[in-house]
């Protein structure tokens, strides 16, 4: 499971890839508060993409009937300088 950061500003948008399915399970939704965001390497998700997180985010919080919304941005720069996607809970 990737663990949940706090308080990471929301990037700019770039433009993604194409989506390929979601996996929502791995995914540390259910441990995150308003303004958490986490972090997936790029080599981790190299076809999927940030279209496929919010997905996945949108699948759960529909399954789980909560009220919550998400950002994903590809291409973010991690605190490491790694290349990967961050996903944000803006509501």
């Amino acid at each position: 499971m990737y663990p949940v950061d706090k308080n990471v500003p929301i990037t700019l948008k770039y433009p993604t890839g194409r989506a390929c399915g979601y996996t929502p399970d791995p995914y540390p939704f259910r441990f995150m508060e308003k303004g958490d965001s986490f972090f997936i390497p790029r080599a981790e998700m190299p076809l999927t993409g940030s279209t496929a997180l919010t997905n996945a985010a949108r699948y759960y919080a529909k399954k789980t009937g909560q009220d919550m919304q998400f950002i994903a941005r590809n291409r973010t720069i991690d605190r490491d300088g790694e290349d990967g996607y961050r996903l944000w809970r803006v509501r």
